[in-house]
């Protein structure tokens, strides 16, 4: 907000928080790729015995990501792009849209959709419980 008007001003600089939300994302990009390059390795052997240990990092990073998500929409007052309506796909494997920054992407609740509906992954129960419990909040 301006102080002498009081009205509130684009400012250009970057929120406060996105340096945080960028290295959760990063943290839940590199344990989704973990878990998907894990469920190749182990094609033959999907019994889900021994699943739950190795799922730890992404629950954490999605409702962490969620919530940052919302800290920064609540604290935020110029409404981002109209693309963001449309969602991101990145649980499907395909590029990146260039005019969606991939924290406006995990905004939408269609991120999280991707993320529970992503049928390459045997998924753990807590993976998908945290997606679907982000899409809840968003």
């Amino acid at each position: 907000f301006d102080p002498t008007t009081g009205r509130p001003i684009q400012v250009k600089t970057e929120h406060p928080i996105a340096p945080l939300m960028k290295s959760c994302r990063s943290w839940l990009d590199w344990d989704l790729e973990r878990e998907r390059i894990r469920t190749e390795a182990n094609r033959g052997n999907l019994s889900g015995v021994g699943d739950a240990c190795n799922t730890n990092i992404a629950p954490c990073a999605i409702t962490a990501l969620c919530h940052m998500t919302l800290l920064k929409q609540c604290t935020t007052t110029v409404v981002g792009n109209s693309d963001l309506t449309k969602g991101g796909d990145f649980a499907s494997g395909s590029k990146r849209k260039s005019g969606v920054d991939e924290l406006d992407e995990s905004s939408t609740a269609q991120f999280y959709i991707n993320i529970f509906d992503d049928r390459r992954v045997a998924k753990a129960d807590a993976v998908r419980a945290a997606a679907a419990q982000a899409v809840a909040c968003i």
